[in-house]
């Protein structure tokens, strides 16, 4: 029961978040489409599609839920109140959001370089640019974890 339930509170239009679900589902066909890229570039080697799949995909599909993470958090600080958030809600709804973008940009930027990449040494660079991109992700993941830790251990006590 709870099962049908939860997918189905999400159109429901006093909780305005419908579109966290599509999301999901758009994030996770695109991590498929990633590794169905690979799956058919280890057929055939020749075929341009498949590398470009295998690479830019899988580096952009997660960026949307990551996203939708900042935007829950925001709306149950709003909810519970923002007195036990070192940030205003309002803070994780631009901060965090925006730095994600960039990280992306960066890292399909890196993909693009490696994908098109003539020589090693060109795809080797594109290669450092999505790490770059994957740094900055790691490290903004690890601050949101740190600040929404600190949110529901300050709620707790």
């Amino acid at each position: 029961m709870s099962t049908l339930k939860h997918p189905g509170s999400e159109f429901i239009p006093s909780y305005r978040i419908g579109w966290i679900f599509p999301t999901a589902c758009i994030c996770a066909l695109g991590a498929l489409i990633g590794g169905s890229g690979r799956l058919w570039f280890a057929v055939d080697l020749c075929t341009v599609a498949p590398f470009m799949m295998q690479i830019l995909l899988p580096i952009a599909s997660p960026t949307p839920l990551i996203a939708v993470n900042f935007f829950l958090l925001s709306r149950i600080t709003i909810r519970l109140g923002h007195c036990y958030s070192r940030l205003s809600p309002r803070w994780y709804m631009v901060v965090f959001p925006s730095i994600e973008v960039v990280a992306l940009l960066v890292k399909v930027m890196g993909g693009w370089t490696a994908t098109v990449a003539t020589d090693h040494a060109s795809a080797q660079r594109g290669a450092h640019i999505v790490l770059g991109g994957l740094l900055v992700q790691f490290v903004v993941a690890i601050t949101y974890w740190c600040l929404t830790s600190d949110f529901f251990n300050t709620l707790r006590v």
